[in-house]
């Protein structure tokens, strides 16, 4: 799948992971009010409806891309982002 344009997918030991969420996040934020002004332009064409009724329409079209967005995930496997999860091995005494 996509899993090799992801960063978790690069090993570097002196790559620092913990700059790159609130850079991600940002541009998650940034893609989500694009595509809501694009889908609010696109209902606002049209002439039946009032204002609201395109905010309504919009709403629920950004609703639905957030749901086909989690279906991803669905097709993960347990093991993927495994290099993730820093295992510790803890010795139990005897």
């Amino acid at each position: 799948m996509t899993k090799h344009f992801l960063i978790p997918s690069l090993y570097c030991p002196n790559l620092s992971g913990q700059n790159n969420w609130p850079a991600s996040q940002q541009l998650a934020i940034r893609y989500g009010v694009a595509f809501s002004a694009i889908a609010l332009q696109f209902f606002n064409t049209e002439t039946a409806g009032s204002k609201v009724d395109y905010f309504h329409y919009t709403f629920i079209t950004m609703g639905m891309i957030t749901i086909l967005s989690g279906w991803f995930f669905l097709f993960l496997k347990p093991q993927d982002g495994e290099n993730l999860i820093k295992r510790s091995v803890v010795k139990k005494l005897p």
